[in-house]
């Protein structure tokens, strides 16, 4: 694995002209509660004259260009970077407000990517699910639904609030000491990665170390992970299909998904604490590609590691036979196919109907639903696990 760590100023960190940081389509919602906003405005705020704070990591994956413009992926940190733009946006329109024309024109600079053409663009670019929001909260939008209840809160906490509270001195000098300290005291540390499948590794890694992630991120992360083993055209594929998962359980638990989905493929119960370990060990199994990788066989079948109970009533899973051994062999585009179909057709009373009463489950963690986000009713799908749908250009 290899990759570069370089401790930055914000400053420096948005300085050259020709970078730009994408927050691609397979990243989560902006979730960040409003404590953990209030607590980087204070952070910021009580640094010390000559001292810096870090921030957190940045983790992008280098390599893409875009009309002369080198663009980085974010792959980990998109929470503390979208938040830090929505700080500076926000503090923008203040200065302008009050006629400092000279500092509202230095933070949009700041937030601008240049190309040798010459037509300015996003700094950070949000190609997620987030995005017309964001351009919408920015412009001050009033006359729409907003559905990401986490972002409005977001802005309306660094209008209302924090800008008027959490500021020293909710002066105009005030604000502009905080900016001061946002931009060339407050640091983070940018790890550049030239290989998508380190990129997700190293993002699990250090995420583990820390605050624990939901079975979800650590699904994406494997899934990508081992697209980008696969080769690109896989990879491109993976976040595609990643993006429409995430499009179909907008709004809902995605974790109780996942445990569904594996409980309604392998006709066993599976404990919430189990869903990353079975999708693992279902993947390496049930993925044709898979079979080539070397570390296939770090992943068990598990069905001599279960308790007695796990099935029901101390009934084995058909005759002894492991849940794994049982699975279907599948290219990885009908793996990705089956899961995203799966997930457009997920309602708690459906799914239920494709677990065998031996096998039961709890309580169901998801409201029902039958309609994807357009409103329309997904279609050709044969219940969870199904058939795939048909994709252009394979046979």
């Amino acid at each position: 694995m290899k990759f570069t760590p370089t401790s930055l100023t914000i400053n420096q960190l948005f300085n050259s002209a020709n970078e730009q940081y994408v927050i691609p389509t397979y990243q989560r919602r902006y979730s960040w509660t409003e404590k953990q906003i209030w607590d980087l405005v204070e952070d910021v705020g009580l640094i010390e004259p000559g001292d810096q704070h870090l921030l957190g990591m940045l983790v992008c994956l280098a390599g893409h260009h875009k009309a002369g413009l080198n663009q980085l992926e974010v792959v980990d940190g998109q929470q503390r970077l979208t938040t830090i733009v929505i700080l500076l946006e926000c503090i923008k329109q203040i200065f302008e407000k009050e006629g400092l024309a000279d500092a509202a024109r230095d933070i949009s600079m700041l937030l601008q990517a240049v190309p040798p053409s010459g037509k300015a663009e996003q700094k950070v670019l949000l190609d997620s699910i987030d995005a017309e929001e964001f351009k919408d909260h920015i412009a001050q939008r009033t006359d729409r639904t907003y559905i990401n209840q986490r972002l409005l809160d977001a802005f309306r906490v660094v209008r209302e609030d924090a800008i008027a509270e959490g500021i020293r001195e909710s002066t105009i000098k005030g604000i502009q000491d905080f900016v001061y300290k946002l931009r060339n005291q407050a640091v983070v540390i940018r790890l550049d990665v030239s290989e998508a499948r380190d990129a997700f590794k190293l993002f699990e890694t250090i995420n583990n170390r820390g605050l624990r992630l939901s079975p979800t991120d650590i699904v994406k992360n494997f899934l990508l992970g081992n697209a980008a083993r696969f080769g690109d055209a896989a990879l491109d594929q993976a976040r595609k299909s990643w993006a429409e998962l995430l499009h179909h359980l907008d709004g809902i638990n995605s974790d109780a998904f996942f445990r569904y989905y594996l409980m309604s493929l392998l006709q066993v119960r599976v404990k919430k604490v189990e869903v990353v370990s079975r999708f693992k060990s279902l993947f390496m199994t049930q993925v044709a590609e898979a079979a080539k990788l070397p570390d296939r066989h770090n992943y068990p079948d598990m069905d001599d590691s279960e308790d007695e109970d796990e099935v029901g009533n101390g009934e084995e899973v058909s005759n002894g036979e492991s849940e794994f051994a049982r699975a279907e062999v599948v290219s990885f585009g009908d793996f990705l196919d089956r899961l995203v179909l799966s997930c457009c057709r997920f309602d708690g009373h459906e799914i239920g109907c494709f677990i065998k009463p031996e096998v039961g489950h709890a309580e169901t963690e998801v409201q029902p639903r039958v309609q994807d986000r357009s409103g329309q009713a997904c279609q050709g799908a044969r219940g969870v696990g199904g058939a795939s749908r048909s994709r252009p250009g394979r046979s």
